[in-house]
């Protein structure tokens, strides 16, 4: 971060095709600009901070036994147990996921060792909370860093609107206020390739301190990508894209191959960098590699293979239950999940900056994973609208820099204070959803009801207050209560009650949302019982409760 100011000033009747004037006078200060990432942090934390250790997720609990796991190889150095599987089916390679339950881990050993939290296992709700707390904290962090990458790339403008948007979507605020690799994984490879795109000069020169550094700084966010879910190896062929793009501008310079500051040897900093934390953060990879990589390959194949929950479908898409969503799911589950305000960003912002010749390099540079992740999670089998995370990421800085040139001939003097005050309202919109951010859907496209009838609902949120509510039905206490979910639905984060032995009938029956969504015949198994109570979050019933 010590490099020095930006000196392009904004003239007086721009010429806003020149990338240059994206480039404004704000960014001439360092420290005023880290005061902005200060603000763009606080903008994310918050509200995540308000979403964590509200609810468990169904993935979660798996995520908090691989810490453990992950810990304890490390505290002993048996390190061919620090890796997310040996031998079970995971989403690989999972080390950075695994690190912040670690660090929990030892909080939460703290924590009970001063007595400051009851519970006597790590993997409980409250060990779980912590894990939230911080993976909460981390990815406001990255949401930070890709607000600098953005600034120093192309201008304060556009990084205040990337930033503001990826702080205050509600859908990413409940996405990153779980203890889960998607958000992580987007915003590392995100940050990487902006960060490699500048130092390689594309789409154009930029003053750079230390390039080497910078190109260092490029790998390790890649390979943080990579080592979170191996999903996140589509960005490195972004930057190899961007190699070749800058390798090729370079020679038609006049450039050397191998001189100090080629696009070549960059791009071995980069990858070198990357190389150097792999075996920091997977220290199982050193020791029993032939193995590893094999677990890596099953968990290649999870994206296609169904998976099936109820019935042979594991998804569920414009009302009917489905393993093949189509072409059309992710675009259509990433109008629904996000805010209006996004999606006009996206709508009209994207194709701007593809349509203005001079700043069309910003959309190239980016445009290979956008396009390598739009293709590979729509031909896999396994589909999650919390994927499109990938995409939206990289694809909102695209749309930044389009509205940043459509608004700063307007606005002229006012675009960083206007722009401040529209994030500062999303952030208060934002406040009135959370905790619930994993149940929004876009209002202006028919909200929950529509999100209803078009998507899978629910990844565990709302069974909280499922068990809640029988622990009030039974008078606080349900030691000896009996639970079960349809057709033996894992009921997570269940701490109250216990499943029926086997052949026995449950005491309740929670029937969850896309439980009936998959298989609406399930219902059948609840007509002899008695409907209790529901649990209804932001207009939809996520939980029926049955006696």
């Amino acid at each position: 971060m010590n490099e020095p100011p930006v000196t392009l000033r904004t003239p007086d009747a721009p010429d806003i095709d020149d990338p240059s004037e994206l480039m404004d006078e704000a960014v001439e200060s360092a420290d005023r600009l880290h005061l902005w990432f200060v603000g763009v942090v606080v903008l994310a934390l918050i509200p995540r901070l308000m979403t964590a250790g509200r609810f468990v997720t169904t993935d979660e609990p798996t995520w908090m036994n691989r810490s453990v796991r992950f810990s304890d190889a490390i505290s002993s150095l048996d390190l061919s147990q620090a890796t997310a599987s040996v031998g079970e089916l995971a989403t690989m390679p999972g080390a950075p996921i695994m690190w912040i339950g670690t660090v929990a881990r030892v909080v939460w050993t703290a924590g009970h060792g001063l007595g400051l939290v009851d519970s006597s296992s790590f993997t409980s709700p409250d060990g779980l909370a912590i894990a939230q707390y911080l993976a909460a904290f981390a990815l406001s962090l990255l949401i930070g860093g890709l607000f600098l990458a953005v600034a120093r790339w192309v201008g304060l403008v556009s990084a205040l609107i990337t930033g503001g948007l990826v702080a205050t979507e509600p859908w990413f605020v409940g996405l990153g206020a779980v203890l889960h690799s998607d958000e992580m994984t987007a915003l590392l490879g995100t940050i990487g390739l902006v960060v490699l795109a500048r130092v390689l000069g594309i789409p154009r020169r930029a003053a750079v301190a230390c390039p080497r550094r910078a190109a260092a700084l490029a790998g390790l966010a890649l390979m943080g990508s990579a080592l979170t879910k191996l999903t996140g190896a589509g960005f490195w062929a972004g930057a190899g894209v961007l190699a070749v793009w800058a390798s090729i501008v370079h020679m038609r310079r006049g450039g050397r191959w191998f001189e100090p500051s080629s696009p070549l040897r960059l791009g071995l900093i980069a990858a070198g960098a990357g190389l150097v934390i792999v075996p920091l953060a997977w220290p199982a990879i050193v020791v029993d590699p032939v193995f590893q990589f094999e677990r890596l390959l099953a968990s290649a194949r999870i994206a296609n293979e169904s998976g099936a929950f109820v019935r042979g479908t594991q998804q569920f898409y414009r009302g009917q239950g489905t393993n093949d969503p189509g072409w059309s799911y992710y675009p259509v589950a990433s109008m629904l999940r996000v805010t209006p305000w996004f999606l006009l960003a996206v709508l009209v912002g994207a194709p701007v900056t593809l349509a203005r010749s001079r700043i069309r390099g910003y959309a190239l540079a980016l445009a290979t994973p956008i396009g390598a992740f739009f293709v590979m999670l729509s031909v896999a089998s396994k589909a999650y609208d919390r994927y499109a995370i990938m995409i939206l990421v990289p694809l909102v800085v695209v749309a930044a820099i389009g509205v940043d040139v459509l608004v700063r001939p307007i606005l002229r003097g006012l675009t960083v204070v206007v722009v401040a005050a529209l994030t500062a309202a999303m952030f208060g919109f934002t406040l009135l959803v959370v905790p619930w951010g994993l149940a929004f859907f876009n209002p202006a496209l028919g909200g929950s009801a529509k999100g209803r009838e078009t998507l899978m609902v629910g990844w565990g949120e709302g069974l909280d207050l499922a068990r809640n509510r029988i622990e009030e039905l039974e008078g606080g206490d349900c030691s000896t209560t009996t639970v079960a979910g349809l057709e033996g639905m894992y009921l997570v984060g269940w701490t109250c009650a216990s499943p029926p032995a086997a052949g026995d009938e449950a005491d309740y029956l929670v029937v969850y949302v896309n439980q009936i969504q998959r298989n609406p015949e399930a219902r059948a198994q609840v007509e002899a019982r008695d409907l209790i109570d529901t649990v209804e979050i932001r207009g939809i019933t996520y939980a029926e409760i049955w006696r």
